[in-house]
This record gives structure tokens, sequence and C-alpha cells, in this order.
């Protein structure tokens, strides 16, 4: 699990609910042939998230999970935070697609992004 601008205190509660279960790695300490299969961005701005994309991107599994945690006003509610729109824009030339947005924490939602899947020409 790759956690990104994650705040104080983040990684603390992910290691108790999730014990020895998962590994939190910066992307660049993952061991050779290692791959991501969980990452979770913070992202205070669009630019923000495409650098932690762009630092990533090359070692997330084939089935990566990533999530970009928007506060609640980045959902349109209030100006200038980022948004839903800018990140999906942001992630499909890097082949990931949003499959929806689930409440995180108070103030907060989490967008799931996963690899695209194209279907299979017969």
């Amino acid at each position: 699990m790759v956690l990104f601008n994650a705040p104080a205190g983040y990684r603390e509660s992910f290691g108790d609910l999730v014990g020895n279960r998962a590994r939190f790695l910066h992307a660049h300490a993952l061991g050779d042939g290692e791959k991501a299969d969980i990452v979770i961005i913070w992202p205070a701005t669009i630019g923000l998230f495409e650098q932690s994309l762009r630092e990533v991107q090359d070692r997330m599994s084939p089935d990566v999970i990533v999530w970009a945690v928007l506060d609640t006003e980045g959902l349109g509610l209030r100006e200038r935070h980022v948004s839903r729109e800018e990140i999906v824009a942001s992630a499909l030339p890097l082949g990931l697609q949003d499959v929806g947005l689930k409440p995180f924490s108070p103030g907060q939602h989490a967008l799931k992004l996963v690899p695209v899947r194209h279907p299979r020409l017969s």
C-alpha cells in the first residue's frame, strides 16, 4: 500500500486496521519486481495528484486500486478544491477509470480508480 500526502495519523490508523496484512511504503521503497496493489492519494492540488501517479505508475500491479481522497467541498459544493472531474481527466491518460465515490471520513469522500479493461475483440 502506497500513501501520498496522507494527513498526520492516517498511516497509524491504517496500520491498526490491517495489521501485518499490508506494508506502507513510499513508491521509491518498493523492491525490484514489487508492485503496489493499493495507492491512496490526498491531492491538495491536481498537480500533486498527477505527480503522485507519475511516481508510482510503473510500480502499480495490473489490478491496482487507486483511491483519491477528496474534501466534500471538492464535489462541487465549494470553490477551488480538487474536483472529481479533474481527477478523472488526469487519471484516464494513465489507463485508470472512475468506478465510484465512497464516503471516507467526515468531510471527505474517496474516488475509486481502477485500470481500464478493454473488451476482447473476437
